[in-house]
């Protein structure tokens, strides 16, 4: 092999062990060679995309389980993944230009702490940050009107609610995340929005009235990561008064009842899992997802203290603390709870429901 091969394929395994760290932990491994991909995956906060693809994959179970495999359109499935992918990055992004325009976002905010901050470490200017956002928000309208003229006229309220909210929660006027509202909206997107949009232009027709029930335990615990994301931020954002729903409950009740109501927002993903099953709402395969309950287990008992003031020797993403373990439990869970709906396609009938009805 020659000097230049060695070379090569030095720098292309480099790139590729970044992209997988910046994936998995939002830092790159070495900060001195950031390629292409590695810097715009750090841009876009790639490393929470993670969501969007459950939100889409169960999406696409509930449609086999409704309308089975040939009657789902796997083209519009590709289409909307990507451009749901693109909004999310556009709403990342988004938040990160305002934050900064806002004085938010600054070196010693939390933001420019845990990772690589797209505009502070000078890996885009404004401009060009505001000019991507723009071109990822016009795909994703071309996208929505392509479904919209071709007969999928419920998009516009799927796609038109969802990109209202995501622009509202970091808009300069009374954004949503700095009243409170943040939270709630995350559940709303990432739950019936992204996933009833997804089930609605890959089979053409609103999600079941089952499948709508389905969609509540991952709508409940999708938001337990902004929720732990603002904890770990709460003395900064009570300093910038931005009053997330955490830093409102700080003041009325202490830390401690914001930390209380992530575990209950946690449990609830069980309890509702639960419910579902005994009123016969879901086929009892769900209760596959009962093998991530080791997570929350640890994940609860990190939620009994306050954040730590250093972070262990392996942790990644110091000062973030809460919304690593949240999605810690989240990831495991979705993906499980996904295979355990699926379990439904080859459960007996008689199997399926343990009704009380």
């Amino acid at each position: 092999m020659s000097n230049n091969s060695k070379v090569s394929e030095s720098i292309s395994v480099s790139e590729f062990s970044n992209l997988v760290s910046v994936i998995s932990t939002c830092n790159p491994k070495n900060t001195e060679k950031i390629g292409f991909l590695t810097k715009w995956a750090i841009i876009t906060r790639a490393c929470i995309f993670s969501l969007t693809l459950i939100s889409v994959t169960l999406a696409f179970a509930l449609a086999l389980l409704d309308v089975g495999y040939r009657k789902i359109s796997y083209a519009h499935l590709l289409l909307t993944f990507i451009a749901l992918i693109l909004a999310h990055a556009s709403n990342n992004m988004a938040n990160d230009l305002a934050d900064v325009l806002s004085g938010v976002d600054d070196k010693d905010y939390a933001r420019a702490k845990y990772a690589p901050h797209p505009i502070l470490s000078g890996m885009i200017g404004k401009k060009a940050l505001l000019i991507t956002i723009l071109a990822f928000t016009l795909i994703d309208i071309i996208v929505a009107v392509y479904f919209y003229v071709i007969g999928y006229t419920y998009v516009i309220y799927f796609a038109g609610l969802g990109g209202l909210l995501s622009l509202w929660y970091a808009s300069p006027i009374l954004p949503l995340k700095k009243i409170g509202l943040g939270e709630i909206t995350s559940s709303i997107v990432w739950g019936p929005l992204m996933v009833g949009g997804t089930y609605y232009v890959i089979t053409g027709q609103l999600p079941s009235n089952s499948s709508w029930w389905a969609i509540l335990p991952w709508t409940i615990v999708v938001s337990s990561g902004l929720i732990g994301k603002h904890l770990d931020k709460l003395d900064a954002d009570r300093e910038k008064r931005v009053f997330t729903l955490p830093v409102i409950m700080d003041t009325v009740s202490g830390e401690r009842a914001a930390r209380i109501l992530n575990q209950l927002v946690l449990l609830s993903f069980y309890v509702s899992i639960l419910g579902l099953v005994l009123f016969g709402k879901v086929g009892m395969g769900i209760l596959l997802s009962f093998l991530a309950l080791p997570r929350l287990v640890e994940t609860l008992k990190t939620y009994n203290s306050p954040k730590p003031s250093q972070p262990p020797d392996w942790f990644p993403i110091w000062p973030l603390w809460f919304v690593a373990w949240s999605l810690y439990f989240n990831r495991r869970a979705g993906m499980l709870y996904i295979v355990g709906l699926l379990l439904n396609l080859v459960i007996p009938t008689k199997y399926v429901y343990l009704s009380v009805l």
